[in-house]
């Protein structure tokens, strides 16, 4: 019986037990229960260590025990045999009492069935806990949606799939980012909890397009549709976020003039409408949404390389391209003396880039640095153009000395040129900040010791005994390392950019406080009433830039913390006590107006929250609720304007609000103190806002909590 219904196989013990389970209700006698219960016991025995077999067998036991009380009770009674005949016997003696060593034998087993139970409950316990670990690791799959579909997909900076997609990710938090060509990027903020699938839903915002307008123009004017004329800069302009429907642009200098049509739509790729009308100029229009591109002329047909790759002639009715990429491109059309090279920077916005040619004797430099603001030196004479988005165009013409700079980075060393009528050429830049910040290095020190700069808590020594911070403003500070039961010691420095302040182990070695003598022996005195017990005060929690809610949303480079992208970046400490750091505006803003650095308070979602904004001349104080903004104050800080960087101080407490930046002179300027009835200040979070595709900095970060 036991042999064709149940074998070990190649089944685990636990799938063996299950099968053992399954065919106790399929029994209907006691012996069919007999082998089933013999190989119940042989895997008990067997696996007398493993507390989940253990477990498992148990329940199984507890099942066949039922089954067979339930099969006793239905069985049918014997029939009962005839009587006997009448028979005289002697009278038997009487039947003894059971005697007490049975009793005791019955409490053992008691005993026993309790070590038993006692057993199970502690495999419970460990199973349980056991599982609980595996969840707080185990990933999750977190859905991700986006509208459209079709976006990349960054979490924590990292490019990890195209949407709609799953991703696994273990419990905790993380910045998600969404990018599409031809749509603003969006981010959010997605939570994982063990043992439990999220979702995530993205929706992205259709950007209108630009249109930019390069041309060999000493002087000229842009007209789009019926609206008045604006002047060319340097031979350039650009239309931002042209409304969808069908346009018409006229550009006109001197006797040269271009006009042509095109349509536009949401995300989509500006379409040419028409032939295109010039007068003393060749004109080539490219329409890009990322790397997908068209180009027209004016004239044609025209031979066509785009970045080393051939492509199909250059006609008046247009052609796809096929060799476009985000970032630099280089197109070089016509042959011979008629050939003309033209360069851009492409990415994923609509865009519509119209190239303009004279015969006049004028070319253009495009000048590339990646980084904003940069000052352009051309033969020595500064040009009022400086760098956007990490890129400037120039005019001019013949054998030129092309020389960048731009305060807080290393000299670039000088490039000649030789620029030719109606030509394009690239010059690049690699502009490599100077070292802003000191080190300091902490070795051969006792675990635990804390070292204090200029009296702020900088930082607690590691178990192997070094710490090291890179974030030191240069000047002159006092250390101080304290341990407790040592006596402290505090020495000063000198700390200069890019170098570092090393505290060895002499320094670094405390002496422990002597024990006091012994008191002298007098009579005892009277015994004291007893003092009250006095309330420790409260633990004074201080932090760093590590304590974010999510410190990975923050990338080191250069010894400046970066963000870029849109999030609401959240301070893991509640925010009672003194903020102090410097925020960089990195990226943002444009050409007309600058960006703006923003950090908030009493934040308890994206609706509700403080904002305070910075730009190079205000602080602006705002109060969003229910997601809609509110005014409240604006002051000039009168600050540097060509850093973009400042250094501030927010003291935070239940009644008050207070701001500083630090002046030239290094001394803290208050700027700003709030105070209103009914409002606390260290309710709900602080953090740093960043918007659109901004990118800010943060270093020297600190807090210390009171």
């Amino acid at each position: 019986m036991y042999d064709s219904e149940v074998g070990p196989g190649n089944l685990t013990p636990l799938e063996e037990l299950k099968s053992l389970d399954q065919q106790i209700d399929q029994i209907h006698s006691l012996a069919g229960l007999q082998p089933l219960f013999a190989r119940l016991e042989e895997i008990t025995k067997q696996h007398s260590d493993d507390f989940e077999v253990q477990l498992v067998a148990h329940d199984v036991k507890q099942h066949m025990l039922a089954r067979g009380s339930k099969i006793k009770q239905t069985q049918p009674a014997p029939l009962a045999a005839p009587p006997p005949e009448p028979e005289v016997i002697a009278a038997a003696p009487p039947i003894p009492a059971p005697d007490k060593p049975r009793r005791r034998k019955g409490l053992v087993w008691a005993f026993v069935g309790l070590l038993a139970l006692a057993g199970i409950a502690i495999a419970v316990s460990v199973i349980q806990d056991r599982n609980q670990k595996l969840a707080a690791t185990t990933p999750m799959d977190a859905n991700i949606t986006t509208v459209p579909p079709g976006a990349a997909i960054a979490i924590n900076g990292q490019q990890t799939c195209t949407s709609d997609c799953v991703a696994k990710l273990a419990p905790g938090t993380y910045q998600v980012a969404a990018t599409l060509d031809g749509h603003e990027s969006a981010n959010a903020q997605l939570t994982i909890a063990p043992s439990q699938a999220a979702t995530l839903k993205l929706t992205l915002t259709p950007q209108n397009p630009n249109v930019r307008i390069f041309a060999d123009l000493q002087k000229g004017q842009v007209f789009l549709d019926d609206q008045p004329g604006v002047d060319l800069q340097d031979g350039q302009l650009t239309l931002e976020h042209v409304e969808p429907g069908t346009h018409t642009v006229r550009v006109a200098g001197g006797t040269s003039e271009a006009s042509f049509s095109f349509a536009t739509a949401p995300a989509a790729l500006p379409a040419v409408a028409g032939m295109l009308k010039t007068k003393d100029l060749l004109a080539v229009l490219v329409s890009n949404v990322g790397t997908k591109g068209r180009l027209v002329t004016s004239s044609g047909p025209l031979k066509l390389v785009l970045n080393g790759q051939a492509e199909a002639d250059a006609t008046t009715e247009g052609i796809e391209l096929t060799a476009l990429h985000t970032g630099a491109s280089e197109f070089v059309l016509g042959e011979g003396t008629t050939q003309r090279t033209l360069t851009g920077t492409f990415d994923g916005t609509p865009t519509l880039t119209a190239y303009l040619k004279t015969d006049q004797k004028i070319g253009t430099l495009l000048i590339t640095t990646g980084q904003d603001d940069v000052r352009i030196f051309i033969d020595n004479k500064e040009q009022k153009r400086r760098t956007v988005k990490g890129q400037a165009r120039i005019q001019t013409f013949g054998d030129v000395t092309v020389r960048v700079e731009k305060p807080g980075f290393e000299p670039v060393p000088v490039q000649k040129v030789k620029v030719e009528q109606g030509s394009e050429i690239k010059l690049a830049f690699a502009m490599k900040a100077l070292p802003q910040f000191a080190s300091i290095s902490v070795s051969g020190a006792a675990a635990g010791t804390q070292i204090l700069l200029s009296d702020r808590l900088l930082g607690t020594v590691g178990g192997d005994g070094s710490f090291r911070n890179a974030n030191i403003a240069p000047g002159e500070h006092s250390i101080e390392l304290r341990r407790d039961q040592f006596e402290p010691k505090r020495f000063t420095r000198t700390f200069r950019a890019g170098e570092t302040v090393v505290i060895g182990v002499a320094e670094s070695t405390l002496a422990a406080i002597p024990p006091p003598p012994p008191p002298v022996a007098a009579p005892p005195p009277p015994k004291p009433e007893p003092a009250p017990v006095k309330a420790a005060p409260p633990k004074v929690r201080s932090g760093d830039i590590s304590n974010f809610d999510v410190p990975g949303a923050w990338q080191l480079a250069d010894g400046v913390y970066h963000h870029k992208g849109a999030a609401n970046l959240t301070y893991g400490l509640p925010p009672s006590g003194i903020f102090t750091f410097s925020i960089y505006m990195l990226k943002g803003g444009s050409v007309l107006r600058g960006g703006r650095v923003r950090w908030f308070l009493n934040y308890t979602d994206a609706k509700n929250y403080i904002l305070f904004e910075m730009d190079e001349e205000n602080l602006w104080s705002k109060v969003i609720v229910n997601g809609k903004s509110a005014d409240r104050k604006r002051v000039a800080h009168k600050q540097d304007k060509s850093m973009r960087v400042w250094n501030i101080q927010l003291d935070v407490s239940a009644a008050k609000l207070t701001t500083k930046i630090q002046g030239d002179d290094d001394k803290w300027v208050e700027l700003d103190s709030w105070t209103e009835p009914g409002r606390d200040f260290t309710k709900g979070k602080f953090g740093i806002q960043v918007t659109g595709g901004d990118e800010v900095g943060l270093s020297n970060f600190t807090f210390t909590g009171r």
